[in-house]
């Protein structure tokens, strides 16, 4: 298990200590204090694995001796309250071998303090109790060839001390990855790491009466404080397991509804490719259903001309008939009927008579043209009506689709932000928890749990939000400008919203006049008297036409169809209409 523990300490007489004795029990040797007299020896204090001087460049020989060394120190310093060292004291991960562990001292105190200009005096103590540790002791003076000079008090920089502490994490961390063992560790604090744990306070004196056994204040407030973590890391680690779980279980549960959704997606498509289908064979089926009534209106008309033809014929033969029977009665009779007859027949002529002018001069324009030229030039008006139903007709479904395009970016846009704007409070609420859970104090720990708590149940349902977000616009939920920069950018390749609009009005603006030349023209060809063999042949060019254009689209066909429609309703409109006029002259007759 790595344990990071990297403390700098200050030895000075104000505190009783000195320099010489420091090295002396670090190193596990006998050394004279020659400014007191007093010997430290410590030859017998067991664990006292390694000791080294590392010195500067410019550093003289002698010093290499521990006893020349810190007594030159001591000598340097006059002051009773006087500061004649620092110690910087690191735990060694356990996993290294000695000659490993002795290298890593060697190169972080080179790296950090000799080569600054410092003397080094480290120390290594394994009592094997799983404690590995070094001291280095440093000098606080800067040194020349002739011996200690003036102190440094830029090595006082509070600065130094982060950087000492994070070169000794980085150092660490490297032998760690070195050996292949994934442990890391961090010189930094709990909070500023961001991990919610409280961290205990340092025992001090009462760590030996806490070694013999003896319950001390400072000892019952880490042991509650321990207590704490652990059933805290034991709630994490469960939330831990229970979202684990919940994110197996969204899994699949996501990928059978994609797969729902994607069945049901093909499958409403086909019932909406089926529907139209159907909806495109019954319009077809309509428009049979009307050119079969408007032929056998046609076929009735011609039957209904050649009965009234008969019908007159028969009168005829009648009139012939009375005249012979009023000869055999006598000229007389017969000079009687003759002379009505000539007065009704005169009648009905000059009716007829008018009648024929007024039917010449509507049909003048129509008279002059032959069968062919009429027939050729209503089949050309209804082409052009068809083709201009058909543009008119994808045009109205581009700008439909332009529109229906336009709404699905907007409910995108407005369903985006909504997800987002969710996600956000979530954040917010939570900063707010944080912010009250960091204001309560170190005995608060009931209040603390009810807030992580409260944390907690916020923090899944964020993640459950960011999931769907994710899930629903596959990216990340802090990308959300990026799909909306997506929106604009297919918002700007659509077409004006009145491009298409102007072009349906124009075109139908033309259709309009077209209708209205195609009814003046059925108008005067139902005038003439081949108007019979003009609609046969019309008709035979219609399904002609049929034919030809059978390789279209649905779509195209159907609206062809009902512009064919909308033609022959104008020419059963025309054929009514002059119905009505032959029987108000058969009336009037």
């Amino acid at each position: 298990m790595a344990i990071y523990h990297c403390s700098v300490k200050i030895i000075s007489r104000s505190s009783g200590r000195s320099a010489v004795a420091a090295a002396a029990y670090r190193s596990g040797e006998k050394i004279t204090n020659n400014r007191d007299g007093i010997t430290h020896d410590y030859t017998r204090k067991t664990g006292c694995e390694y000791a080294e001087i590392l010195l500067p460049e410019n550093a003289p020989e002698y010093l290499q001796n521990r006893s020349e060394l810190w007594n030159e120190v001591e000598k340097n310093e006059n002051r009773r309250d006087a500061q004649t060292a620092r110690e910087v004291e690191v735990a060694l991960p356990i996993e290294l071998s000695k000659a490993e562990q002795i290298k890593m001292v060697r190169e972080y105190a080179s790296r950090n303090f000799v080569e600054k200009g410092m003397c080094a005096d480290f120390s290594i103590h394994d009592r094997g109790d799983g404690n590995p540790h070094a001291h280095i002791l440093l000098t606080m003076r800067e040194i020349t060839i002739d011996g200690f000079g003036k102190k440094n008090r830029d090595w006082n920089d509070k600065s130094n001390l982060n950087d000492w502490r994070s070169s000794w994490a980085d150092l660490y961390n490297q032998e760690m990855e070195r050996k292949g063992f994934e442990t890391r560790v961090d010189h930094r604090s709990l909070a500023t790491q961001g991990i919610d744990r409280e961290p205990t306070i340092h025992l001090g004196a009462a760590a030996k009466l806490e070694a013999r056994g003896i319950k001390t204040d400072r000892g019952n407030i880490n042991r509650e404080i321990e207590v704490f973590n652990m059933d805290y890391e034991k709630s994490f680690i469960e939330i831990e397991k229970e979202l684990q779980e919940l994110k197996e279980q969204m899994t699949v549960e996501r990928q059978q509804i994609e797969q729902q959704a994607e069945e049901e997606s093909q499958q409403e498509q086909r019932q909406q490719y089926e529907e139209k289908a159907r909806q495109g064979e019954a319009e077809i089926r309509n428009l049979d259903t009307v050119r079969q009534e408007e032929t056998r209106q046609l076929q009735e008309q011609q039957t209904d001309q050649e009965h009234v033809q008969d019908l007159t014929n028969r009168s005829r033969f009648d009139e012939e008939e009375t005249r012979s029977w009023q000869r055999g009665d006598g000229l007389m009779r017969e000079d009687v009927g003759s002379a009505k007859y000539t007065a009704l027949a005169g009648d009905e002529q000059e009716h007829n008579q008018h009648n024929y002018q007024q039917e010449q001069q509507v049909a003048v324009q129509s008279v002059e043209m032959s069968s062919q030229e009429i027939v050729a030039q209503l089949h050309q008006i209804e082409t052009e009506y068809r083709e201009r139903s058909i543009e008119i007709q994808k045009l109205q479904d581009a700008d439909q689709q332009r529109a229906d395009t336009q709404r699905r970016l907007d409910e995108n846009r407005q369903s985006i932000e909504r997800d987002k704007e969710k996600i956000d409070q979530y954040d917010t609420h939570m900063e707010h928890l944080q912010e009250q859970r960091s204001q309560r104090g170190l005995f608060e720990i009931k209040e603390k749990q009810r807030l992580d708590e409260e944390i907690d149940r916020q923090q899944k349902s964020r993640d459950q939000a960011v999931q769907q977000f994710e899930n629903k616009y596959k990216l990340e939920s802090n990308e959300h400008e990026k799909y909306l920069q997506k929106l604009d950018d297919m918002q700007k390749e659509l077409p004006p919203i009145d491009e298409y609009r102007e072009s349906i009005k124009q075109l139908q603006a033309e259709q309009q006049a077209t209708k209205q030349q195609y009814e003046e023209l059925i108008r005067q060809t139902e005038q003439r008297s081949d108007v019979q063999e003009i609609q046969n042949q019309l008709q035979e060019l219609r399904q002609q036409y049929d034919q030809e254009q059978s390789s279209q689209s649905m779509t195209d066909r159907i609206a062809a169809s009902k512009a064919q429609a909308d033609l022959q309703n104008v020419q059963r409109q025309q054929q009514n209409e002059q119905e009505k006029d032959r029987s108000y002259s058969r009336d009037e007759r």
